[in-house]
This record gives structure tokens, C-alpha cells and sequence, in this order.
């Protein structure tokens, strides 16, 4: 929409903008903080019957300034001075059903172990990210990871991330199979590259999965992992066209 030619320079539009055009029109913050204004009141508040409107406030704010981040149910509930840990849940289940968040569980074969272990919470959209937190537009690499999700769910169902000695963004399952694991670095440096790849050898092994990709905002490469799967570092760009 905005013609842009350098491929870096609209990732980094689109990562800190999102993808609602009447705000990359005007670029007026106010716009998205209204479509946000509207989720609540009109899909949520309205619809459900609300009370508690202050505790549901506090969580969405708390959950923009986290996105991309583990959370707990118990957690949530201290923050934003619930009445009970069901009021929480009971939200959370409100903007999952409004698309405002999405909420993705740890990868575990045991459904006990995905019950129970913290969910790492996504937005639907980056600019609305940035317009109603003052954090998330400093953390490149959040800004990434959530960009990365959107495009997951719009063709994955099944999205985990992993956890163990390590840790690995997303893990993709498709028809009972693990499709893909999946890294996420805003730039692969000499301080991070050992650590992305400890947890993405990780989670294929966990997984036994050969589709290992780091995917970047830039840079491409393969490395060879410990165990013997060629992860593949691939720009968000052509991530995006992959998917299609």
C-alpha cells in the first residue's frame, strides 16, 4: 500500500505500524486506541455483561505490555487485583473470542503438562501493540515474534512454543505431525546465535522434526544444529511469501 521498494524498510514499517490501513493512511494513534476502545465496550463489555470493567482494563493493558511473553492465569490475577483467578480466565477467554489476543500453549505430548505450564500471549496486531503500550515499540525482537504469529495463525491451527533446557518460539503441528519449528531473532549476532541454536536443536529433537528455521529481519544462512538438522535463517520477507 505505501510503494514501499526496500524490502528491510517495510519490515520495519510493518513491525512497528501493524497492518490497519486507515492508520497507515493518517497515522493518527488515537484511531487505534479507539479500535480498542470499541473491542471492549461494544464486543466485550456490552456483550458479556461486564461489571468488573477497571479489572479488564488493567488486564489489557498488562497483556499489550507483554506480548510475546509467558503469563499465568494466577499471575494476571495479582496484577490486575482480581476477585478470583475464574474472573481472569473468564477475560481471557472474552478477547481470544473478540481477536484482540491469542494465547499459545507450551509444547508437551502430555495434555496435563499444556493445561497447567504458562501461555505466551500474541496480539492481533503491532500497531495496536504500540499505541497502547509505552514498551513494546523499544523490543525489536518482540515486535518480530508477534508479526511472525499473526502469519502462523492465519494458516496454522495447532501453534505451541517450547521450553525445556532451552527454549523455541513456535513449534507448528499439522495432522498429528510437527510441520515445523520455528526461531525467531530480530538479528543473529555472536552474543545471541549460540543460544538460538541450542533451543531450536532442542525442540527438534523434542519434536523429531527436520524443518528448522530461524527467521530473521534480514539475514539468511544455514547451521548446522548438535544434532544434525540444517536450520535454515530465512528474512521475515520471504517467510511471508513461503506462507502464501
Amino acid at each position: 500500500m505505501k510503494q514501499i521498494s526496500d524490502p528491510a524498510g517495510a519490515v520495519d514499517g510493518y513491525l512497528a505500524e501493524g497492518g490497519f490501513p486507515q492508520y497507515l493512511k493518517t497515522g493518527i494513534a488515537e484511531y487505534l486506541q479507539q479500535i480498542v476502545n470499541d473491542i471492549l465496550y461494544r464486543d466485550i463489555v456490552k456483550r458479556h455483561n461486564v461489571r468488573n470493567i477497571a479489572v479488564l482494563e488493567e488486564l489489557v493493558r498488562c497483556l499489550f505490555s507483554n506480548v510475546a511473553n509467558e503469563y499465568s492465569i494466577r499471575n494476571l490475577s495479582r496484577i490486575t487485583n482480581a476477585s478470583s483467578l475464574h474472573t481472569i480466565t473468564e477475560f481471557m477467554g472474552y478477547l481470544e473470542d473478540a481477536y484482540l489476543f491469542f494465547s499459545v500453549p507450551v509444547f508437551s505430548y502430555s495434555f496435563r503438562q499444556r493445561s497447567i505450564k504458562p501461555r505466551k500471549v500474541y496480539s492481533i496486531d503491532n500497531g495496536l501493540t504500540a499505541s497502547n503500550t509505552v514498551s513494546f515499540t523499544r523490543d525489536l525482537g518482540k515486535m518480530l515474534e508477534n508479526a511472525v504469529f499473526i502469519g502462523l495463525k492465519r494458516k496454522f491451527r495447532d501453534i505451541f512454543y517450547f521450553k525445556g533446557r532451552g527454549e523455541c518460539d513456535f513449534v507448528i503441528r499439522e495432522n498429528n505431525a510437527t510441520h515445523s519449528v520455528i526461531q525467531v531473532c530480530y538479528q543473529l549476532t555472536s552474543e545471541n546465535l549460540d543460544r538460538e541454536l541450542r533451543g531450536l536443536d532442542e525442540a527438534t529433537g523434542a519434536t523429531r522434526c527436520s524443518n528448522a528455521l530461524i527467521v530473521t529481519r534480514a539475514e539468511s544462512g544455514e547451521y548446522r544444529l548438535p544434532g544434525g538438522v540444517v536450520a535454515r535463517a530465512i528474512p521475515i520477507v520471504e517467510w511471508f511469501d513461503m506462507l502464501c
